[in-house]
């Protein structure tokens, strides 16, 4: 049991650095916060009273620091020691996760907490609700880099055209959180480029008849190659951007003298290829893998200052 305390026994203060296994908040309007910690098969709660607003901004698997004092709990004749929660902190960088679930009202919590927060978007008029605030920033894929200042917070609200703008942004931002709003509009990455051996399809198709109607021989078309109109018309449309075919009003005719060029040379065909390559590490990948590339990235770009500097 625990000794009384009082003058000349102070109650001492306990400090546990861990990550919670559960962050939830309790009480009636959720003024309150709970972690629970586990390891070695043996739980330690910690109760903070009146710390629920902080619970936001807990993330998935972020270590924590907290102060406080043991107690004793007791419920239902089961006793349990439990941390009285006096201060607590996150040290580390974190990453959010709101992937698939573009709502303004996932990020003004944060918003209104912090001093410097950017959000990146394609459009300035997705997020003219909070683009007026003090404290905002709106930035899109198109600005000029040097205009990105360093932030607290940075909003990723959408997908970025490539890999590279978006390190670019981080590299510029230096944020000491991350948020991910984003959701795949493309589906680049479960519609992957068709392979060379399709474009080989369509290609002979179109050898046999010199000039084709699309409406009209999409059906056979779709039947003899066993590809999708999805398929068909992202690979005509590569054909003609390579020149390989000439398009007027519905009318498709093969050039068989045609330059010979790669298909990788088609704009159409490398957005496809860069955007699948986007969605599959941003969207697509696992909460631990997206967190790992960010602060890889950031890690790399801290670096280059240091380097730099010297």
């Amino acid at each position: 049991s625990f000794k009384p305390f009082g003058v000349g026994n102070e109650q001492p203060l306990f400090l546990l650095e861990a990550t919670p296994q559960q962050i939830r908040r309790i009480g009636a309007d959720g003024q309150h916060l709970k972690l629970q910690f586990y390891q070695h098969g043996e739980m330690v709660e910690a109760i903070g009273f009146d710390f629920g607003k902080f619970a936001p901004f807990i993330s998935q698997g972020a270590a924590v620091s907290v102060v406080g004092e043991l107690q004793l709990n007791e419920w239902n004749g089961n006793v349990t020691v439990q941390l009285n929660v006096k201060d607590l902190a996150v040290a580390e960088w974190q990453l959010f996760d709101y992937r698939g679930k573009r709502h303004l009202s996932n990020v003004l919590p944060y918003i209104q907490h912090y001093k410097h927060n950017v959000i990146v978007s394609n459009s300035l008029e997705d997020v003219k609700e909070i683009a007026s605030l003090e404290n905002v920033e709106v930035i899109t894929y198109d600005d000029d880099e040097h205009f990105f200042n360093k932030t607290e917070v940075l909003y990723i609200y959408d997908l970025p055209p490539d890999l590279e703008r978006l390190e670019t942004i981080l590299a510029c931002t230096k944020p000491e959180s991350v948020h991910v709003n984003f959701q795949a509009t493309e589906d680049a990455f479960l519609e992957p480029v068709p392979s060379r051996e399709k474009f080989k399809k369509v290609y002979a198709y179109l050898a046999q008849y010199d000039t084709i109607t699309f409406n009209r021989h999409l059906p056979h078309m779709m039947k003899l190659t066993k590809l999708t109109k999805e398929e068909i018309s992202f690979i005509l449309r590569v054909f003609y951007e390579l020149e390989f075919i000439s398009v007027k009003h519905d009318v498709i005719t093969l050039n068989r003298h045609a330059e010979k060029r790669d298909l990788a040379m088609s704009k159409t065909y490398q957005k496809r290829l860069t955007q699948s390559e986007v969605e599959r590490v941003l969207y697509y990948s696992t909460y631990d893998e997206l967190k790992n590339w960010l602060k890889d990235r950031l890690s790399q770009s801290s670096k280059e200052e240091i380097s730099h500097g010297l």
